[in-house]
């Protein structure tokens, strides 16, 4: 976060990911919007909500239209057969960074955005794996 500018968006809300996320956008002035599809969990994280941090529900992932955002954490629970890969897709040529986070999962088809990307840093020293991405140029 902190080598990037503009609003920031958190698909799917965290124990861990919420909180900091949102503090540091508080720090730098930044607008968070975090997005979730599941109503009683997005509820945990109402305490979150402010004027410089919005909660957005989704009925469905097909319904996600982003905006322009300077990151992007992509985290989200899937339903069955829509896997993350689609809302990253959606976000390449609007966020100037994204986070991925389960890279070592096939489940959520990344792999199919390899040719679309730079993969910029990645962390496989975890069992869950992240890796930070761009659209390519």
């Amino acid at each position: 976060m902190m080598q990037t500018t503009g609003p920031v968006i958190e698909l799917g809300a965290g124990n861990y990911s919420t909180p900091i996320l949102h503090e540091i956008a508080a720090a730098q002035g930044r607008h968070l919007t975090t997005v979730d599809n599941n109503p009683d969990w997005l509820n945990r994280f109402k305490i979150f909500e402010n004027d410089g941090h919005t909660l957005e529900l989704l009925q469905s992932w097909d319904d996600f239209q982003p905006e322009s955002y300077g990151l992007a954490f992509v985290d989200h629970a899937d339903p069955p057969g829509h896997p993350r890969w689609l809302q990253v897709q959606k976000l390449l040529p609007v966020a100037g960074v994204i986070v991925i986070h389960d890279t070592e999962d096939d489940l959520y088809g990344y792999a199919k955005l390899m040719g679309e990307i730079n993969v910029i840093d990645e962390d496989t020293t975890h069992r869950t794996q992240t890796r930070v991405i761009r659209r390519k140029q």
